[in-house]
């Protein structure tokens, strides 16, 4: 892998990792009862939530796209 994609890589983590602790410092004032009360913390969380997804996601499409047309077919094993 270049540097470049390693960069990218790792910029990716960093996204991950920044929304990583801002949900977990959410997660601690949230309930079962207050969550339902509160919409747009639900819909805060629910979206940092798929944007962590996300990057997960492009960091196995970054590798796999490295790592050559050959190892397309093996998608499925990095996830």
């Amino acid at each position: 892998m270049t540097k470049s994609i390693l960069e990218i890589i790792n910029n990716k983590i960093k996204e991950l990792q920044k929304n990583l602790i801002l949900l977990k410092s959410v997660a601690q004032d949230v309930n079962e009862e207050n969550i339902k009360a509160d919409m747009i913390k639900y819909w805060g969380i629910e979206r940092g939530i798929q944007i962590s997804i996300e990057c997960v996601i492009d960091i196995a499409n970054i590798i796999i796209s490295a790592l050559g047309t050959e190892n397309q077919i093996h998608t499925k094993r990095v996830f």
